[in-house]
């Protein structure tokens, strides 16, 4: 169920707190906010006995190069390394801002690798600030002269504030200028590619593509596919202009097959030729639309991080954009816009038209490809007070999915948290979950503008009444062994969103406005400067 804009607009003024005293800070193996694993290809993700949110990283190969580099998210005057002891031997050094090197054996000759993970590290007596902590593999010549083990890292832990993060603000320069097109419920755009775009000759015809920004790469049904299921789709054409083939097969989604092309890519006025997609000869029979374009960040920190840059990086690149920048301004089924106002997608800045205020700005896990918050600040309310439940849920990155229809999916232990926080229960006649109907959500990602986001979790519509309670079903879900709670269309339309891109991922952030409905929506005007 979408939520109003004047429901958001009234509990923006709502609040939430985190404590400012300390707090434990785990931080995860997979925060590549904090640490880097080097080298980078030679680690594994692997859900070992007790790890922490269900993931440690294990150096499998190259164990001789190992090395972990971790910056701390918060000032703190202790820090601990918890990992796995190992029945072949280890050793490491441990190193603080470069300081002396300590010697941490990991080596447990009984261990049967069943065991949870433990503190391999402890120091409290440090200052109380940000510290930087190298390790290093060693050596372990107990075994052999140069036997390197296993090292690993479940999570680092700290007692400090909970981390606030800055986010990183995107200015737009002078002569900036926006390319609007139309966009269909829900983040459906689109685009005329090859052939088709009048770049080359082409009438404008257009395909249905949803913009995901839950994943990268992306492909579009080719006019050459012979599979049924390509069948009463609008397809791509390639051009003569501008086409080439990879001749690369790439399995995109759910069991598409495409080749990997380049050509012609216009969105409203403008065209971006050598834009590489892929041009699916085969795809899943449940897809009603055109294609799926992956918008999640190309690159992370200046390395590609997909199999190939997005047409907007693409675009940047080739000097066509003066800012790496796609704008959404999606209106749900409740807002009650000024009569030709309707929704549209941007690429190239941000508009100013389309928001009120100021955008919110939100600082990103760095570097990775997903839009992620990191470390934001989440409180409950089930109608009887608001609770901050910030470090009381274990896991701390949000993804933001434009790819995912629903409202607010939680790793299962988070889950089974909220269920308790809310006093929820599972309906035994048809086995929905029902919530207080009055409970609600906040969120505060550390944005520009430390804007809250409060929201109800629940549809509204009584269900039963319990001891005088009314009880709803709830718009959240368990979405079983995952890492990281996700968001899709049911929060992120209730907003103008602009996905900064940054120059290959470098400054990227995402910005959050409170929609304008007014008649002056209906046209464009790009902010010079900062939103």
């Amino acid at each position: 169920m979408g939520l109003s804009a004047a429901l958001f607009t009234l509990f923006l003024a709502a609040t939430v707190s985190v404590s400012a005293q300390n707090v434990t800070v785990n931080v995860p193996s997979f925060d590549v906010g904090s640490i880097q694993l080097l080298p980078s290809n030679s680690w594994a993700q692997i859900g070992a006995t007790g790890s922490y949110n269900g993931a440690s990283q294990f150096l499998l190969s190259n164990q001789n190069q190992g090395r972990i580099i971790f910056t701390f998210p918060t000032s703190s005057s202790t820090f601990q390394w918890w990992g796995f002891v190992r029945s072949g031997g280890g050793r490491a050094t441990v190193s603080i801002d470069n300081g002396p090197t300590t010697i941490v054996d990991y080596w447990d000759p009984n261990s049967d690798g069943s065991e949870p993970p433990v503190a391999l590290y402890s120091v409290t007596n440090l200052t109380f600030a940000v510290h930087n902590v190298t390790i290093i593999n060693i050596a372990d010549t107990r075994i052999a002269a140069d036997h390197f083990d296993q090292m690993n890292l479940d999570h680092f832990s700290l007692v400090g504030p909970w981390p606030t993060p800055q986010p990183a603000v995107p200015t737009f320069p002078a002569g900036t200028r926006l390319s609007e097109g139309d966009l269909s419920f829900s983040y459906h755009a689109h685009l005329a590619l090859g052939a088709d775009s009048p770049l080359n000759g082409g009438s404008g015809s257009t395909v249905e593509l949803l913009f995901d920004t839950g994943a990268s790469a992306g492909w579009v049904v080719w006019s050459g596919c012979t599979d049924p299921d390509c069948s009463g789709h609008a397809s791509y054409r390639s051009s003569s202009q501008h086409f080439s083939n990879s001749s690369i097969e790439d399995d995109i989604f759910f069991g598409d097959k495409t080749w990997r092309v380049n050509d012609t890519v216009t969105l409203g006025n403008m065209s971006i030729p050598s834009s590489t997609f892929g041009a699916a000869f085969e795809m899943n029979t449940e897809s009603t639309l055109d294609g799926n374009f992956g918008m999640a960040k190309s690159y992370c920190a200046g390395v590609l991080c997909s199999l190939y840059p997005n047409f907007i990086e693409n675009a940047f690149e080739q000097g066509l954009l003066s800012n790496p920048t796609l704008s959404f301004y999606q209106l749900m089924p409740t807002d009650t816009p000024a009569t030709g106002v309707t929704s549209k997608v941007a690429i190239g800045g941000v508009d100013r038209n389309k928001y009120t205020g100021a955008m919110d700005w939100i600082p990103l896990v760095g570097p990775a490809s997903m839009w992620q918050s990191p470390w934001n600040k989440r409180s409950v309310n089930p109608g009887t007070g608001q609770v901050d439940a910030t470090t009381t849920f274990t896991h701390m990155i949000l993804t933001f999915d434009t790819g995912n229809p629903g409202h607010v999916g939680l790793p299962s232990d988070d889950w089974a948290i909220l269920v308790n926080l809310v006093k929820g229960f599972q309906d035994s006649s048809n086995g929905d979950w029902l919530f207080p109907c009055a409970s609600t959500m906040t969120w505060n990602f550390n944005g520009s503008q430390k804007r809250d986001y409060q929201f109800f979790i629940t549809d509204r519509v009584v269900r039963q009444t319990v001891n005088g309670t009314q009880y709803c079903h709830t718009t959240t879900n368990d979405s079983g062994d995952t890492q990281n709670w996700i968001t899709g269309v049911q929060f992120m339309g209730n907003f103008y969103l602009a996905h900064h891109f940054g120059a290959r991922g470098v400054g990227s952030s995402l910005g959050f406005g409170v929609k304008n409905l007014a008649a002056s929506a209906a046209t464009a005007s790009p902010v010079i400067g900062t939103a």
